[in-house]
């Protein structure tokens, strides 16, 4: 395991059985949309990567449309509800206990899943993250990012939107010793490593409401 990612084994393992209802509570189930909103850029027999896949429930959706999936997790208990929600769709996948800057699978995957994942690294651990996954990535590529918007609008809104914000990475901290960090701004970083964002998808958090979650869709050169 990478020094980079040794002190994040098993932060995840004692809150697995409370992760994704947790999310659903806090976002109104806008993280899962988000996740979900994924899906359409994925093909029937293509390879796709989820790094740090969490409990696994959009996982498990492109598994059902046909993707060949692999899922990556540092913590043993995600994985064991990934591979029951599996199970009890009918349906398989791969699944790898580990630190994702040892995957050397390089060039490998048609798409790729970068889902709440980026935003639990400090900066240069996040930028570290990200190039490994555009070197797993094909060329023409597709790297999926589901995560916190940017916030935009009045001084009132992005203060509520990075209050909003700061409540879960606080609170993750607390019980899994996250790291603290400000909300990236993916479609700036993409880019700046040379990926093209087709899409920025927002989310209002309720009808009518603030967007406080995306989905960026982007991809690598085909050259």
């Amino acid at each position: 395991m990478s020094t980079l990612t040794a002190t994040a084994k098993n932060r995840y393992n004692h809150t697995a059985w409370f992760y994704e209802p947790l999310a659903a509570v806090y976002s109104f189930g806008k993280i899962r949309a988000s996740k979900l909103h994924e899906l359409q850029y994925m093909q029937p027999g293509q390879n796709v990567l989820y790094a740090g896949v969490g409990g696994g429930e959009d996982a498990v959706r492109a598994a059902e449309k046909g993707a060949q999936i692999t899922c990556i997790d540092l913590a043993p208990a995600m994985l064991a509800h990934v591979d029951q929600k599996l199970a009890d769709a009918g349906v398989s996948g791969e699944l790898i206990c580990g630190d994702l800057l040892l995957h050397n699978r390089t060039g490998h995957y048609d798409v790729i899943c970068a889902n709440y994942f980026l935003n639990v690294f400090t900066t240069d651990v996040m930028q570290k993250m990200l190039g490994q996954l555009i070197s797993l990535l094909k060329p023409g590529g597709l790297l999926l990012v589901a995560d916190f918007a940017v916030p935009q609008g009045n001084a009132l809104l992005r203060a509520t939107h990075a209050f909003y914000y700061r409540i879960a990475n606080v609170l993750y901290w607390v019980i899994s010793n996250s790291d603290l960090h400000p909300i990236y701004d993916y479609s700036t970083i993409l880019s700046r490593h040379g990926l093209s964002v087709s899409e920025v998808a927002r989310h209002r958090l309720f009808p009518g409401g603030p967007r406080y979650f995306q989905t960026v869709i982007a991809q690598k050169p085909a050259a």
